[in-house]
């Protein structure tokens, strides 16, 4: 890799203090990996085609970069979908209180010239490597030295599960394209327990901005965050009491979420709309803007205050639910059956509606009302109209006496596997088949939802 003049930039779209910048100081930066050492395949392992070697650093003109990379690093090519990663239990760091982490990349000018911008992902992996934490680095057609600053609060979730900072033990970087590239310095800033969290005064500010007069309310089950002018909060406070109860009680195997499950409660539509989007531009990512009445992301439930209805709606239910599953059973949710299913079947319990007997029963006699109950259960999203399906499939898991027992397994493969996909779990754990669990349910149908003519 050819030598050039460094070019210093910070990276991170949070600025932080580097060097003279007269903000807040923090706490001193500690040496997490600096490459000095031989011996990587001691540390390190690679996945996809990648070489690694330490080698001396590019030097910068004019000699040291200050507090940046000296002596060794780690030289990496790729042609592009690789990752390297240190090995599991090689980093002992309490990452729920790690604010920031850091590291240099040097691009030579040429590579940088030839191929363009290269995006490098720094992830954090949990024990077993299927769940993550990750935010992406771009490095630009600038050559020489840049110093990359990752706000661990804002690290995107990826991988099969929810990620818990308390399962962390790998770093990863991911290379999504072709790359000549040295890393050095990597290094951990503090900021004391609970600092890689997202806090409800945190969810405040990146959904109303700095300066907004936001009110936080908070039980041991819910943190309201909202801008809603004169909100009563007991109300909601209570009524998330008494669906968290409800949700223990059904499902008497989950463990409670550790901490108030996040629910941002807009004044406006609009901003409740678009929020998704500013939330994933502070993790460098991109969302779509929000159709439903409610959505749920990160284990962050919102909806809005609609002046026609009254304030603690139905889609409350259902979003907390959402919310407090995603943070139990850490399964995201991605609008499939079974969030749909569990997350309807209590706002129902809560908010009865009238006619949703007459749709199951139209449901189960015309076949063209309904999905084929593998296609249902694939662990794809399911259309609105088919939610009083998931519902009626997950009571039958709830209720069954044979299937009741198996649930917690059932939950359990999901988690580990990534998907609510029921056909393996059907076959494994629920020892049946397509053919007997649809007769079940058409029966379980029948008889809960009163109908006559069967």
């Amino acid at each position: 890799m050819k030598c050039v003049t460094a070019v210093l930039v910070v990276c991170s779209q949070l600025v932080l203090c580097v060097g003279e910048c007269g903000a807040e100081r923090h706490a001193e930066a500690e040496v997490l990996l600096d490459f000095e050492t031989p011996g990587l395949s001691k540390t390190w392992n690679a996945k996809g085609q990648i070489k690694a070697a330490r080698a001396p650093i590019p030097s910068p003109n004019g000699g040291k970069l200050v507090n940046g990379p000296t002596g060794a690093g780690l030289e990496l090519s790729t042609g592009g979908g690789a990752l390297i990663h240190t090995k599991a239990g090689a980093l002992n760091v309490p990452w729920e209180e790690i604010e920031v982490i850091s590291f240099w990349v040097y691009r030579g000018q040429d590579e940088a010239v030839r191929r363009g911008s290269s995006t490098i992902e720094l992830q954090l992996h949990e024990k077993d490597g299927g769940s993550r934490y990750w935010r992406k680095a771009v490095c630009d057609q600038r050559g020489g030295w840049k110093k990359f600053e990752v706000p661990l609060r804002w690290m995107a979730w990826g991988g099969n599960a929810v990620p818990d900072w308390k399962r962390i033990n790998r770093l990863a970087f991911w290379f999504r394209d072709p790359a000549e590239v040295v890393i050095d310095h990597v290094t951990v800033r503090r900021g004391g327990e609970g600092s890689a969290r997202l806090t409800p005064r945190v969810i405040a500010e990146a959904a109303f901005g700095a300066d907004a007069e936001v009110n936080i309310t908070k039980n041991n089950r819910l943190a309201l965050v909202s801008d809603v002018e004169g909100l009563s909060a007991e109300g909601f406070l209570d009524h998330a009491q008494a669906v968290a109860d409800d949700v223990l009680k059904t499902f008497p195997w989950l463990s409670p979420p550790p901490l108030p499950t996040p629910f941002v409660l807009f004044a406006k539509e609009e901003a409740y709309r678009t929020f998704p989007g500013r939330f994933a531009a502070r993790q460098l990512r991109v969302a779509p803007r929000v159709e439903s009445d409610g959505y749920t992301f990160q284990g962050i439930a919102t909806t809005w205050i609609d002046q026609r209805r009254e304030p603690l709606r139905p889609v409350f239910t259902q979003e907390f639910v959402h919310a407090m599953l995603a943070r139990t059973v850490r399964i995201p949710n991605s609008g499939e059956w079974l969030h749909e299913g569990i997350g309807n079947y209590f706002q129902l319990k809560h908010y009865p509606q009238g006619d949703f007997a007459d749709t199951v029963l139209r449901g189960v006699r015309d076949p063209n009302r309904r999905l084929t109950l593998p296609t249902l259960c694939s662990g794809n999203k399911i259309p609105t109209r088919y939610y009083w399906q998931a519902v009626t499939v997950v009571e039958l898991l709830m209720q069954d006496e044979t299937y009741r027992p198996r649930l917690p397994e059932v939950v359990d493969w999901f988690r580990e596997n990534g998907a609510t996909n029921l056909d393996t779990p059907l076959k494994q754990i629920l020892k049946t088949d397509w053919g007997a669990f649809e007769k079940r349910w058409l029966d379980h149908c029948h008889r809960a939802y009163g109908d006559n003519e069967a």
